[in-house]
């Protein structure tokens, strides 16, 4: 519970999610959009009567789909799956209000494939390919987030 001094606490986030990728050869670069997923299992305890302090591991979802820029034809489509270590603090504001400021690292996995007009060898646009991706990417990230509490949870 984001706003009470128990030992644990869950935050479930949903949001947009953007990924480029940037090369300087024929490909240009590429723009994922998608959506994110993130379960945060937090454990402190509150420094303050407003302000609670916790940590605990991160599990992160994604779903992502683009093209690069020289290859508007060819569409890459990912899922990737991450976990690591995040830090966190809730500031309560109110009965119902919560802003969160977290930051964390992530160890993620991207798996998918790309489908349509594409050529890195020859640069020809006429013929299609697939091609299967399998990425590895550490990420450090500060985020700052509003929670809408369902009950004050202050006990």
């Amino acid at each position: 519970a984001p706003a009470s001094d128990n030992l644990f606490n869950y935050n479930l986030n949903i949001g947009y999610d953007k990924f480029r990728n940037n090369n300087k050869n024929a490909w240009g670069n590429a723009d994922l959009d998608g959506v994110v997923m993130s379960h945060n299992f937090g454990f402190g305890g509150l420094i303050t009567s407003h302000i609670r302090l916790w940590f605990g591991p991160e599990l992160r979802l994604s779903w992502s789909e683009g093209s690069p820029d020289n290859f508007s034809n060819y569409t890459i489509r990912t899922f990737g799956v991450g976990i690591g270590p995040v830090l966190g603090l809730h500031f309560n504001v109110g009965e119902r209000l919560t802003f969160v400021l977290k930051g964390g690292y992530q160890f993620i996995n991207y798996y998918g494939y790309g489908r349509g007009q594409f050529s890195h060898v020859t640069n020809d646009a006429s013929s299609a390919h697939k091609y299967y991706y399998d990425t590895r990417e550490k990420l450090f990230y500060v985020a700052i987030e509003i929670l809408a509490r369902t009950s004050s949870g202050k006990k």
